[in-house]
């Protein structure tokens, strides 16, 4: 996972950084990670 790339590319961020919080976060806010990945998902 580059953190680097996420900044630089806005649109990637949203579908990077939903995988990643569903990997790293899927304990830390399962209702949260749900939610947003849903959300990122269907944009």
């Amino acid at each position: 996972i580059d953190e680097e790339l996420m900044p630089e590319n806005a649109d990637s961020t949203s579908a990077a950084q939903a995988d990643f919080t569903i990997i790293l976060g899927k304990d830390f806010n399962g209702r949260f990670v749900k939610g947003s990945s849903s959300s990122k998902s269907s944009e």
